[in-house]
């Protein structure tokens, strides 16, 4: 799932990209000038400060909405207002969450979930690639039916290459899709691709490596 987080403070903001991208493996971009323009086209899920540098999170997000009017996914409002009345303009607004900060990072992934799952974010039924199946709510994957156990990079490797099977997934969409911000080498991808193989067990033929590019997972 891809959550846009639109908040002008850059501390708060990474900190809430890495409990949601380590914690849930969740795809989190960051707005941080309510200035700049934003496509919401592959956005499914917005996090969002009322107070972006001294204009109104509310206005922003309605501004947003009236420019790309096909996106009407949901918002949960995350800030230090705590006032009744905020509370109460939010969801007159249309905010379908409000989280007072400081929060547990457990409530809100939690929160998420829920939310998600209520708007069918979440409820992608498991897919299967040949003999492999995907459970993307639960974030499992099973071989022969039997669930094998993966690190959270291996799993977002094997979904990122499932959902293109068949097809070519260079390494460096693997370094976008899946590493997000953080540096690594090919080295790096190829021991989590090795370990990953060991773990399809009988299924391990079905990872193609195309030299020097990247891989292939067979359908």
């Amino acid at each position: 799932m891809n959550i846009l987080v639109i908040e002008d403070n850059l501390e708060v903001a990474e900190f809430i990209k890495d409990i949601l991208e380590e914690e849930s493996g969740f795809k989190v971009k960051i707005q941080a000038d309510h200035k700049a323009a934003i496509s919401l086209e592959h956005i499914d899920l917005i996090l969002l400060d009322e107070n972006l540098n001294g204009r109104s999170g509310l206005e922003y997000l309605e501004s947003l909405r009236s420019k790309q009017r096909n996106w009407n996914g949901p918002v949960i409002m995350v800030t230090g207002n705590d006032q009744d009345g905020m509370i109460r303009k939010a969801f007159d607004s249309g905010v379908d969450d409000y989280i007072v900060k400081p929060f547990k990072p457990l409530v809100l992934v939690g929160k998420i979930r829920a939310l998600s799952t209520r708007c069918g974010l979440l409820k992608k039924k498991t897919f299967c690639v040949g003999s492999i199946e995907i459970e993307p709510a639960e974030h499992k994957a099973r071989v022969n039916g039997e669930e094998i156990l993966l690190t959270l990079t291996e799993y977002k490797i094997l979904y990122e290459l499932a959902e293109n099977a068949g097809k070519l997934v260079t390494r460096d969409t693997l370094k976008t899709k899946v590493y997000g911000d953080l540096f690594v080498t090919n080295r790096t991808i190829d021991v989590h691709i090795c370990s990953l193989r060991k773990k399809l067990k009988s299924s391990h033929n079905c990872l193609k490596t195309v030299r020097g590019i990247g891989y292939r997972l067979l359908e």
